[in-house]
């Protein structure tokens, strides 16, 4: 939901910079957004300069903090996390499966040196490497990137759950990529393991990252 608003450019700005620490998918956002648009709109209306009643607002991370205190946050559970990934795994499977198709079609063919060597060198190397380079991206890059800009991934939103950091702010790109290690370094799951006996469901890299998954 948005409003016209006349405010000058340094209002707005503001504006964006606290809800820069408000996560995406944050049903109180708008609401957020539109009480801080109307007291910029008072205190300007009153003859205050414009830097003057951004000034007087407070830093736009505390003012995001005291906002997000006020939200009551529900975990999510370790139920919702699993349908989660699970579901972000099938929809990565169902959008390479053609290149892994193509690939299981051409190798089914190599028979014989014969027709290993009547194969195309070039377009066949260029097309395992986009499947290669497309499964790197969907099980690495894939998540840190959804969270880091959205909050969460696809199944994550399916599910209706999404990441922030313990306060309730959003995530950003640093925890978003440290949570995400455990990937990279082949102990997802001893990592995922934690999320069983953790009071908030946290994996061992959300404690690292203190980053939480809560319900919508």
């Amino acid at each position: 939901m948005t409003t016209e608003s006349h405010l000058p450019p340094a209002a707005e700005d503001y504006i964006q910079a606290v809800l820069k620490h408000v996560p995406p998918p944050l049903p109180e956002r708008d609401r957020i957004a539109m009480e801080l648009r109307s007291h910029l709109e008072e205190r300007i209306a009153a003859g205050a300069p414009a830097d003057d009643a951004v000034a007087r607002m407070g830093a736009a991370e505390d003012v995001a903090r005291e906002y997000l205190a006020e939200v009551d946050f529900t975990d999510a559970t370790v139920l919702e996390r699993t349908g989660a990934f699970i579901l972000d795994v099938a929809l990565g499977v169902m959008v390479l499966s053609p290149g892994w198709i193509g690939l299981w079609f051409l190798f089914t063919r190599m028979r014989d040196v014969e027709s290993l060597m009547a194969i195309p060198v070039f377009p066949v190397a260029f097309f395992f490497s986009v499947v290669v380079l497309a499964v790197a991206i969907l099980s690495i890059i894939y998540f840190p990137i959804m969270e880091a800009i959205y909050g969460h991934t696809l199944g994550k939103r399916l599910v209706g759950i999404y990441v922030t950091r313990e306060g309730g702010e959003a995530v950003g790109w640093v925890p978003a990529i440290l949570r995400r290690l455990p990937f990279l370094l082949e102990i997802f799951w001893i990592d995922a393991l934690f999320a069983l006996f953790t009071q908030r469901h946290q994996r061992a890299f959300d404690l690292v990252a203190r980053t939480v998954v809560v319900k919508r």
